[in-house]
């Protein structure tokens, strides 16, 4: 087999492209749990979630990556660049294990997964946990993690992450605004609203927040101010 010549993010560039264009909405990199497996591509079509994972090669790394999802999509896809035929034994064997193995040459062919909700080559998994990306289906979502899949150090979209960025679009629009009034009005993954005050000031103190900072007024309450220059992407 060739050596691939192209990047595991431009393969996934292109897999976005073709799905951007026949509607659906793909969330890059998401991370159910932190420090957990993390998805290359989340492709949305409501009422059809897949999980799409790529890699340059075929192998038994791939297999298991994909297979872990099998639980919370609907269809899982492998895609490696080329062409891959349905009768290769490669399919064969990740067909028996839930998930369809894709060649980059069929999606752009116009794969059904492009345009048809049926795939008759796996099964789909009418139990699917759909309800576990329901945090992450937000559009503002995309554009932070938009040509992260498959770059390795990318941004992670996580519960934590989508905390931040909901957090800091509220500061953008409301300069100044106190912490224990930002943390009634956004919704957090953290346990409570208290929990999630006390978090930010303590995130504050160690620097650890680069989109926004902290400030005592004179009555002694924490304010949140948008920073110079943000930075959701680095």
């Amino acid at each position: 087999m060739k050596k691939a010549k192209m990047s595991e993010q431009e393969l996934a560039a292109r897999v976005i492209t073709v799905l951007n264009a026949y509607g659906w909405q793909c969330y890059q990199e998401v991370q159910l749990k932190m420090g957990g497996r993390t998805l290359d591509i989340l492709a949305v079509q409501r009422p059809l979630f897949i999980a799409i994972e790529c890699k340059l090669r075929v192998n038994f790394e791939l297999l298991l990556q994909a297979k872990g999802w099998l639980p919370y999509a609907h269809y899982v896809y492998a895609v490696v660049p080329g062409w891959i035929s349905v009768w290769d034994d490669e399919a064969k064997i990740f067909k028996a294990c839930g998930v369809r193995l894709l060649g980059m040459t069929e999606i752009e062919s116009g794969h059904p997964m492009t345009h048809g909700p049926v795939d008759c080559w796996v099964p789909m998994n009418r139990h699917a946990k759909v309800e576990v990306w329901k945090p992450f289906l937000r559009p503002k979502y995309h554009a932070h993690t938009d040509g992260c899949a498959g770059c390795a150090g990318a941004p992670k979209l996580t519960h934590y992450r989508g905390t931040i960025i909901d957090l800091t679009e509220m500061v953008r629009n409301w300069p100044g605004i106190k912490v224990k009034t930002l943390v009634q009005k956004v919704p957090t993954h953290w346990a409570s609203p208290k929990a999630a005050a006390g978090r930010i000031i303590e995130l504050a103190a160690q620097g650890v927040l680069s989109e926004f900072h902290l400030e005592q007024d004179d009555s002694g309450e924490w304010c949140a101010y948008p920073n110079a220059k943000e930075t959701l992407h680095a």
